[in-house]
């Protein structure tokens, strides 16, 4: 009895220490400052705000103590938030200086750091000094530095209030850099604007695809004494490499018979709506590429079928009859097309270059219902209109 007595106070006195050390950890936890992280988190909180108000001095004093704490492992300003702090503040010589000291290997570098926690310091910066580049530029011409430099400083500003994941104004961008780098021969800026402000991308090999399609069917010779020409659907996936276009396609069709049908246990009624069904793979290849359209012939092979009208209240019996002997079974198909795809927008996003189309495509299809239909001879051509796009990763032509 005694023993048990003391056990319990024992237990008892364990959980009262225990309950402490959790309360102590739990307050300790509760009212953790995490040292620089808290630092670089409140002092881009207050940049923000000062830079918001133009309130430059402080702003100035907010920049350098921020890049003063800055470390090998942590980042407290991205360098385009310094940059549009240098622009604002018309300190060119330093934003020239610190241009001039970012390299390949530099830059690499300052990314390998931990970044700071997600804000909006970085986007108010970029729209502010986006509503105000004209006024920004005039300050810039009229600063007392070279003319070299006002016009780095011109190309600079532009880079970084560009748009560069669009195509077209990346281009214009590298027209200007162009410009800069045939007026002056060899200037220290040059390593900065071949690595960071010129550049090309352009799609890589490999790509997907996809369509969506709806169009009109004219059948021939025998076919198109049995059924009517159809409404078509058609889908399709497919992958790239260079200019070639392996697609996996399934087109429907939905056409009547013509006349009446007779099978062992009944008929199918004229005008019943018969399922064409055709899936196949094509093959093709480019043979035009521009800015406003591409065309691509193919080839492939697949399977066609035309199924009939089923109608539940029939027995077992009378479906399986209405299968083998009305039903063209899944044939061996062979198809010849081109496709011509109309741009609409090309566009860079996360690094992939992404297109859509407005896509008209022709098909001959050429089943072989008569290998065991009698009188089944024929094709399908179809005509459809539709969308379709396409999605490639990017890589740098220079």
């Amino acid at each position: 009895m005694r023993k048990t007595i003391l056990t319990t106070i024992f237990l008892c006195l364990s959980s009262v220490v225990l309950m402490g050390q959790v309360s102590d950890i739990e307050k300790e936890i509760t009212t953790y400052q995490a040292g620089k992280p808290y630092l670089i988190s409140k002092g881009r909180q207050l940049l923000l705000d000062k830079f918001m108000e133009g309130n430059w001095q402080k702003v100035n004093e907010i920049t350098d103590y921020l890049r003063q704490i800055e470390d090998t492992n942590y980042m407290a300003l991205y360098p385009s938030e310094y940059w549009y702090v240098l622009y604002w503040t018309q300190a060119y010589p330093e934003l020239l200086m610190n241009v001039r000291s970012l390299d390949s290997v530099t830059v690499s570098s300052l990314y390998r750091r931990i970044y700071p926690d997600y804000d909006m310091l970085q986007l108010s910066m970029y729209k502010k000094t986006l509503a105000n580049k004209n006024s920004l530029k005039e300050q810039i011409d009229a600063a007392k530095v070279g003319q070299r430099e006002k016009d780095f400083l011109n190309l600079h500003l532009d880079w970084l209030l560009a748009d560069t994941r669009n195509f077209k104004i990346q281009d214009s961008v590298n027209q200007l850099a162009d410009h800069f780098l045939a007026t002056y021969d060899s200037t220290a800026y040059d390593a900065f604007i071949r690595n960071e402000i010129r550049y090309k991308l352009v799609p890589s090999n490999f790509g997907v695809t996809y369509g969506l399609a709806a169009g009109y069917g004219i059948f021939t010779d025998n076919l198109v004494d049995h059924y009517t020409n159809p409404f078509v659907i058609s889908i399709g996936v497919g992958a790239l490499y260079k200019g070639f276009d392996l697609s996996l396609n399934l087109l429907f069709a939905t056409p009547k018979n013509k006349k009446e049908i007779p099978y062992s246990q009944g008929g199918v009624s004229s005008k019943s709506n018969f399922t064409v069904a055709f899936p196949h793979v094509t093959l093709g290849h480019k043979v035009l590429d521009n800015k406003y359209f591409r065309i691509t012939p193919y080839i492939g092979i697949g399977g066609s079928s035309i199924e009939s009208p089923k109608d539940k209240n029939n027995t077992d019996e009378e479906n399986q009859a209405l299968k083998d002997e009305v039903d063209l079974g899944m044939k061996t198909t062979f198809v010849g097309g081109c496709k011509l795809e109309i741009k609409l927008r090309e566009s860079l996003v996360d690094f992939l270059s992404l297109c859509s189309y407005v896509s008209l495509k022709y098909n001959y299809i050429m089943p072989s219902f008569q290998t065991k239909h009698e009188g089944m001879s024929g094709g399908l051509h179809t005509i459809t209109i539709g969308f379709s796009g396409g999605a490639r990763g990017v890589k740098r032509a220079y």
